[in-house]
């Protein structure tokens, strides 16, 4: 198979250049995340394409809501709660933008994230091939419940 950047040229390697750069500082930030965070949405990535990848933002026309609850264990004190919520739009032919919002409450932890999406749809070939770029901004918030913490409360690694 052979495809050819006629039209699109200058674009194409500028575009290809900054896609590049962004999967190069995203692996790098990747892997200075811990390895003991959970992600709460490690089921649903089969149903909304979008969790797993923000390029997958507006891929589809309309407007696509989705909402989950989960409790697991229960009645067991402390067991995970998390409650999701995501959108994503296709407001023109080659644009998308997403919303996701969560709350995860395990034990003592209490996680809440919120992220923004903007992905553009780039046609590449004469077939419908694309290609989908995608990128968030978020601002998520970790926190370890102090009152219900049995041992030294001046310990700075729950202190504050």
């Amino acid at each position: 198979m052979k495809i050819v950047f006629t039209r699109f040229r200058g674009t194409a390697c500028l575009m290809l250049t900054a896609m590049l750069l962004a999967v190069a500082l995203t692996r790098a930030t990747a892997q200075e995340r811990s390895n003991a965070e959970v992600d709460p949405f490690e089921s649903q990535y089969f149903h909304n394409r979008y969790l797993g990848d923000p390029a997958m933002a507006g891929v589809d026309s309309g407007l696509h809501l989705n909402a989950a609850y989960r409790q697991q264990f229960n009645g067991i004190q402390g067991a995970p709660v998390t409650q999701a919520f995501s959108a994503d739009y296709n407001p023109g032919k080659r644009v998308g933008l997403g919303l996701i919002a969560y709350n995860d409450k395990a034990g003592l932890i209490n996680s809440s994230r919120f992220a923004l999406t903007y992905a553009y749809h780039l046609p590449v070939g004469d077939y419908g091939q694309m290609l989908h770029f995608g990128v968030s901004g978020a601002f998520a918030h970790h926190q370890i419940d102090p009152a219900g913490v049995v041992g030294d409360e001046s310990d700075p690694e729950i202190a504050d």
